[in-house]
C-alpha cells in the first residue's frame, strides 16, 4: 500500500551524479542500508545495478521515453515482517527537472506511524541539499517565522486565496505566551517537503486578523491551507478523539500531498514495464535480423514478442487502475474517515474493512422490507463498500486441506504455513497457531472417523478466525 509521496523541482545545474550521491548519503545514515550505500558508492556506473545486503535489496535503471530521461532507484528493506519499498525518480525533461519520492509498505502499515521518520529522512536529505528549485517562499525542515514580507501570503490563505502546491500549516501561540498546541520543530522535520510550518505569536495574529478580514485561527488553534480546499482547523480537544494532534495533522497533511503527486507521478512499475517492452521488441528485431528466411523460428519469435506485448500491457492496465483506485482512496480519506481503525494487527490487508462490510450485510437482512433510513444507509455504505476478501484464499486452504480426512501430506502442510500457520508436531498430534496470535487447533493424528474431525476442525477455524460470517 502506498504510505506518502511527494516531489521536488530541482535546480537546472542538478545531475545524475549528484541524484546519486544524496542517496548514498541517506543509506550511510539508514543503519540497515549502510552495505548498500557502499555498494552502490564502489559502482563505477550505477546504471542497471542491483546491490544485496542483510534485509535489504536495491536496483537501478534508466529509461528514455518521449523527450524525458528518467534515472530511477528503488530500494526495498524487511522490517518487522513487513517490506518498505523506497522509490527514487529522476525526470529530466526540455523544462527542467523533478525528483519524485514513493513510500510503499507490503502489509497494513496502521502499527506504525503512517509514514516513518525512518523512511522520509530520504526526503529531508533532498529537502537540506541545497538543490531544490525554491518557491517564493524557500521549503525547509525547521518552523516558518512569520515576517511582514509574508503576511500577506499568510492573509491571502485565510481567504482562501491559497495557490502553493504544498499545504501551509499555521499555528497561533496561546494568549500572551510563544506556547502553542504542537510540537513545531518536530512537526516541521517530519513534514519537510510535505508543507509550510509557520508559528504566529500574538503580534503577528493581531496583524493577520486585520489583513485577512476573515475569521484568523488564534489562542492556539491549528489550522491546515490547501489549494483548492477549504481549511481545516484544529485545536487540542481533537487529540482526544483518535491520534495525537501532531499525528493527525502529518497524517491529514501527507494524505493530501500523495493524492496529489499520485495522481500524474512516474512509477518504477510503469516505466519498468515499459523498459521490458522497449526491451523485447529490440530483442525480437535483433532476432528477426538474424534469422532471416527461418520461417519456423521467425513464426516462433512473433508469437513470443506479441506475448510479451500482451502481458506489458495486460501489467500496466492493472497498475493503472490500482493507482486509480488507491488514489481515489486517498482522496476520500483526505475528505473524511467513517471510523477510526483498531489499533490490533491485521491477519491480512483489509481484515477490518471485510467485518465491517459482512457486518453491514447482516445488517441489511435484518432491515426487512420496509423502506427505512438505516436501510437506504446500509443499502449505499455496501455499494461503495465492496468485500476485498484476501482472508478468503486461509479458509479455501484449510477447506481443501482437511476435506478428504487423509493424513497430512507434505504438501498440504507447506500450504497451511503459507497461509500462515505455524504446525508442531508431537506422536499423537498437530498444533496449528495461526499467524503467532493467541488462536491456536489441535488436530488428531490418527482418528477413527478421520474425515469428520478434518470437517469439525475446519468448522473451528472458521468460527474462529474468519470475518466473513453472516
Amino acid at each position: 500500500m502506498r504510505v506518502v509521496s511527494t516531489k521536488f523541482k530541482m535546480v537546472d545545474a542538478f545531475s545524475e551524479n549528484e541524484f546519486f550521491a544524496l542517496i548514498e548519503k541517506w543509506l550511510q545514515a539508514a543503519g540497515p542500508c549502510k552495505m548498500v550505500a557502499e555498494q552502490l558508492e564502489a559502482c563505477a556506473e550505477k546504471i542497471g545495478v542491483h546491490l544485496e545486503a542483510e534485509y535489504c535489496m536495491a536496483d537501478t535503471f534508466r529509461i528514455e521515453k518521449e523527450s524525458k530521461v528518467f534515472t530511477l532507484f528503488k530500494i526495498a528493506q524487511v522490517f518487522h515482517e513487513q517490506t518498505w519499498i523506497t522509490e527514487i525518480i529522476l525526470e529530466c525533461s526540455p523544462v527542467g527537472k523533478i525528483v519524485y519520492f514513493h513510500i510503499d509498505c507490503s502489509r497494513d502499515a496502521t502499527r506504525f506511524d503512517e509514514a516513518p521518520e525512518m523512511r522520509t529522512d530520504v526526503i529531508r536529505t533532498f529537502v537540506d541539499s541545497g538543490f531544490l528549485k525554491q518557491p517564493k517562499v524557500p521549503i525547509t525542515s525547521k518552523p516558518i517565522e512569520p515576517t511582514n514580507e509574508l503576511i500577506d501570503w499568510i492573509a491571502g490563505a485565510i481567504r482562501e486565496e491559497y495557490d502553493d502546491e504544498l499545504p501551509l500549516v499555521l499555528a497561533t501561540t496561546y494568549f500572551d505566551t510563544r506556547a502553542t498546541e504542537i510540537e513545531e520543530y518536530t512537526l516541521s522535520k517530519k513534514l519537510a517537503g510535505f508543507a509550510y510550518v509557520v508559528v504566529c505569536d500574538n503580534e503577528y495574529t493581531r496583524l493577520l486578523k486585520d489583513r485577512a478580514d476573515h475569521a484568523t485561527p488564534f489562542n492556539g488553534a491549528v489550522c491546515i491551507y490547501t489549494k483548492g480546499g477549504r481549511p481545516r482547523q484544529f485545536r487540542k480537544r481533537n487529540a482526544y478523539l483518535g491520534a495525537p494532534l501532531d499525528k493527525q495533522i502529518a497524517n491529514e497533511v501527507q494524505r493530501f500531498v500523495t493524492s496529489a503527486v499520485d495522481a500524474d507521478a512516474p512509477t518504477w512499475e510503469a516505466l519498468h514495464a515499459e523498459q521490458v517492452r522497449k526491451e523485447a521488441k529490440e530483442s525480437a528485431a535483433l532476432a528477426e535480423e538474424a534469422l532471416g528466411d527461418n520461417e519456423n523460428l521467425d513464426e516462433k519469435l512473433k508469437r513470443a514478442e506479441a506475448r510479451i506485448a500482451a502481458l506489458v500491457q495486460e501489467n500496466m492496465s492493472l497498475t493503472a487502475k490500482c493507482n486509480s483506485l488507491q488514489t481515489a482512496l486517498t482522496k476520500s480519506e483526505a475528505v473524511q474517515t467513517i471510523i477510526e481503525p483498531s489499533s490490533i494487527p491485521e491477519f491480512f490487508d483489509g481484515e477490518q474493512h471485510d467485518l465491517l462490510v459482512s457486518i453491514l450485510q447482516k445488517a441489511l437482512l435484518n432491515c426487512g422490507s420496509k423502506e427505512t433510513r438505516q436501510k437506504e444507509l446500509i443499502t449505499d455504505l455496501l455499494a461503495h463498500n465492496k468485500i476485498i476478501g484476501n482472508g478468503k484464499e486461509m479458509l479455501e486452504v484449510v477447506k481443501s486441506v482437511f476435506a478428504d480426512g487423509e493424513e497430512l501430506s507434505a504438501k498440504e502442510l507447506a500450504e497451511l504455513k503459507r497461509v500462515g500457520f505455524e504446525i508442531t508436531s508431537d506422536n499423537t498430534h498437530y498444533k496449528l497457531v495461526y499467524k503467532g496470535s493467541k488462536y491456536w487447533f489441535s488436530l488428531a493424528k490418527t482418528s477413527s472417523d478421520k474425515k469428520r474431525s478434518g470437517k469439525n476442525l475446519t468448522s473451528d477455524i472458521t468460527k474462529t478466525l474468519s470475518v466473513y460470517k453472516k
